[in-house]
Parts: structure tokens; sequence; C-alpha cells
């Protein structure tokens, strides 16, 4: 139903076709109580067949399985970096055990900084910001 609707490319979160507006934004506007009529006044350029999809479309990545992700390889994850010294040498082959690593326990890899900061945070047992009043 939404595979039109819905615009997912790896490692970006997915936006309505056509739009800025991630599936992630809809999500959250939802759940902090805004009615569907809400959101599509503040965002004129959705359709009510837009939101379903983007709720249509989270609840398969909830159905889905960790593992049934595609896995990224190696290069995919690292880029196409060439260190020219020997201490970035020594450093991108720590870099490349490390996401190997990661890869092989099924672990998401962090694509922002600000994703770096909330797994921190969550690992601390911090709260996010917003959350303290």
């Amino acid at each position: 139903m939404h595979e039109h609707l819905i615009a997912s490319y790896k490692g970006r979160n997915p936006v309505i076709a056509g739009t800025q507006i991630t599936v992630e934004a809809i999500l959250h506007a939802l759940a902090a109580g805004e009615t569907v009529e809400q959101v599509l006044t503040a965002h004129p350029e959705l359709s009510r067949e837009a939101i379903l999809a983007a709720l249509a479309f989270a609840a398969e990545k909830v159905q889905e399985p960790a593992s049934a992700s595609p896995a990224l390889t190696l290069h995919e994850a690292l880029g196409a970096f060439v260190p020219q010294t020997p201490l970035a040498k020594e450093l991108w082959e720590l870099r490349q055990a490390a996401v190997r690593e990661a890869l092989e326990r099924g672990e998401p890899l962090l694509q922002s900084w600000d994703e770096v900061r909330r797994e921190v945070r969550e690992r601390r047992g911090e709260r996010d910001r917003g959350d303290e009043a």
C-alpha cells in the first residue's frame, strides 16, 4: 500500500515521497496527540493516504525481525577512505575491526552525531533533555 508513497534510502530516514517530511515526524506528531486533521493542516502537501502509508510503513518495520533488515557490507559501512599516514592507517584498521565486530553482532551503526549522543545518554541511563521537567 505504501510503496509508492514512502521514499526510503539507505542510511537516511524514510520520507513521504515528493516531500522532506519524514515518517518519524508524522509518527511523533500523532504520538504527541495530534489528530490526522491537525497533521494535514500543518503539512498541506500531505494527503490522508500519505499519513496512513507512514503508519503502515512503521508497522511493517516493527514486525520485521532485526535480522531481516539488509546487512551492510564492511565497505558500505566504512566508505572509500584511504589513510595516508602511519597513524591514520593504524586508526583506520582499528575502526575497521570495530565496525566488523558490530556488523557481526548485528548492532546498528550510528549514522549521525545526534544518534551517537542519544546512544551515550541511553547507556548512561540519562533522560533526553526534552524529558526533564
